[in-house]
């Protein structure tokens, strides 16, 4: 539950800010975030070592795009599962 609350309350006050277009910066380690943001930096020891938008990061071709891949997997065979899949 704490989770839905946190994702409700977080969005709809991100969604707020945007709307009266203030431009809001977002540091998580979560990867459920990506696709809803305009552009990402992978920022790893000091470093940003890969950056774009959402379409152009989540590509083979970048470290985060392959940690994103692995992650909808995961999420998917746990969902999967869970269900009685």
């Amino acid at each position: 539950i704490g989770k839905i609350i946190y994702g409700v309350t977080f969005c709809t006050n991100l969604w707020t800010l945007v709307k009266k277009g203030v431009s809001v910066l977002i540091t998580t380690h979560q990867l459920n975030y990506i696709n809803t943001s305009d552009y990402i930096y992978h920022i790893e020891d000091g470093k940003v070592l890969e950056h774009g938008t959402p379409q152009d990061i989540l590509t083979d071709d970048y470290d985060i795009g392959r940690r994103y891949q692995r992650f909808i997997a995961t999420t998917n065979k746990k969902e999967e599962k869970e269900s009685g899949k």
